[in-house]
């Protein structure tokens, strides 16, 4: 098991590497350097230079200085919290701090920050496969699933896509992940699991406060699985408090230095601000969504510039999978529900649920990999020879839409709701004609709520179809 998971890694990061090249290739001189590098990326890489080289969260000097100029072409301004005399950028400590090692690596040798800290995430993004093989591996207990559901995970638009943006998705997909098998598998592991648990959980909000409510139901998760742990009700209570206590110790030290942190800065516990915050390309976007959460909810699996399904059309089998857990094993259905669903539902009521200045669909990359769960327990469970056709079709059409993509990223690179009416895959020989039958919720939402209502009957349709025909088969 542990030489496949080498393998898995292995495979996942040279696939990686080869796909970053289309973003800044090995040697990349001039213009080749800044390729596709915008949004927050340039932001986050400016504090890492602050924290490496001055040892400070101000950036006002960085910025004087223009230390930014040798990974972002263009004057930096904006994204800062102004406090007295210094400026303090309104993006989170939390990446920074991971990707400085890589951007002084970068900086110090001359292979230059953005390549040194792109691959950095690509070897991420590689432990995060591993995390979604192993995830199958529990889930299916059979070896070709696993490798199926990796394929299919890993190598799909969000995830491959987002192992060369420098974004706190993919560490926050990590923990995500990780913290989950280790809650799932409690049972069968070591008192120390609680400890290293405990400190996935602190470890959210420093990247980013919508990662919160991870930390909140994997909480839950957590404090349910250890009362109904056979290891801690034979040990009793002095093993329960110390299994508590190796928990709450991380969570509690990370909640008292992230409110320093913030009123140091900010002068507040939580910096939630108007301006450049979550909802903001526009002054008609809140930071919640004033139109209703449905508008995000329903965008970001369904919209033909943001939507999950039109990048990945085989995640549509997530249905039928959440369908067979409810009927074979409901406390993985509800566990999967509450943590999965429980973040989804938080960024879907977002004003800028596509994602801000990020390439789509940003907002759905960190939970994408407990997609893992339905995927491969469809795949366990169902075995019609219609359902494995069309699973193969629709995988074959994602991985191809996601390599045609990291060939040429520049459809995923138009930002501002004004901008994303269009269809990445317009250029697409056959594919280019879908536009006008795949919803829109830039434009006539009431025309984009009729689509979407088709598309999720079919999808619920033919779920039900493959279910109802799998349960004749038992």
């Amino acid at each position: 098991m542990r030489r496949i998971r080498i393998i898995v890694f292995l495979v996942s990061l040279v696939i990686y590497l080869v796909f970053k090249s289309s973003f800044i290739p090995f040697g990349a001189k001039g213009e080749e350097k800044f390729r596709f590098f915008t949004g927050d990326e340039p932001h986050y890489c400016l504090i890492a230079h602050s924290l490496v080289f001055d040892h400070d969260f101000d950036i006002k000097n960085n910025v004087e200085n223009r230390d930014y100029a040798n990974f972002y072409p263009q004057r930096m301004t904006g994204h800062v919290f102004r406090s007295r005399e210094n400026r303090y950028s309104s993006h989170r400590l939390g990446l920074p701090l991971i990707i400085s090692p890589a951007y002084y690596i970068g900086f110090s040798s001359g292979i230059g920050v953005r390549l040194s800290v792109v691959t950095f995430m690509s070897l991420l993004t590689a432990l995060l496969a591993v995390n979604i093989y192993s995830l199958a591996c529990e889930i299916s207990e059979n070896r070709f699933i696993s490798i199926l559901t990796w394929i299919c995970v890993s190598f799909t638009l969000p995830i491959l896509l987002y192992s060369t943006q420098v974004y706190p998705e993919i560490p926050a997909a990590l923990l995500a992940i990780y913290a989950f098998r280790k809650i799932r598998n409690y049972k069968k592991n070591n008192i120390r699991d609680a400890l290293i648990i405990g400190c996935c959980l602190a470890c959210f909000p420093w990247l980013h406060e919508r990662f919160l409510i991870f930390t909140l139901s994997l909480f839950i998760f957590f404090l349910f699985t250890v009362s109904r742990s056979r290891q801690c009700i034979d040990g009793g209570a002095k093993f329960r408090k110390k299994v508590l206590l190796l928990f709450f110790i991380p969570l509690i030290i990370s909640g008292i230095l992230q409110v320093g942190y913030n009123y140091l800065l900010y002068g507040l516990p939580i910096p939630i601000q108007e301006g450049w915050y979550e909802g903001t390309y526009d002054v008609e976007f809140g930071f919640f969504n004033r139109e209703g959460i449905y508008v995000g909810m329903l965008g970001l699996l369904f919209d033909r510039a943001e939507g999950l399904f039109v990048f990945s059309p085989l995640y549509i089998f997530i249905f039928l999978g959440m369908v067979t857990l409810w009927r074979d094993r409901r406390v993985d259905f509800w566990w999967f529900i509450l943590v999965f669903f429980s973040y989804y539902l938080t960024v879907a009521s977002f004003g800028s649920w596509w994602g801000g200045g990020g390439p789509p669909p940003r907002f759905v990359v960190a939970a994408a990999p407990l997609l893992t769960v339905p995927l491969a327990y469809s795949l366990k469970k169902v075995t019609l020879s219609s359902f494995r056709g069309a699973f193969a079709f629709l995988l074959i059409l994602s991985l191809f839409l996601g390599f045609y993509l990291m060939r040429d990223p520049s459809p995923l690179y138009i930002f501002g709701p004004g901008h994303r009416h269009g269809f990445a895959f317009e250029n697409v020989f056959g594919l280019a004609g879908l536009e006008g039958y795949l919803p829109s919720f830039y434009e006539n939402r009431g025309a984009a709520l009729w689509l979407t209502l088709f598309w999720f009957s079919l999808i619920m349709g033919v779920s039900l179809y493959c279910y109802r025909k799998s349960l004749k088969g038992k």
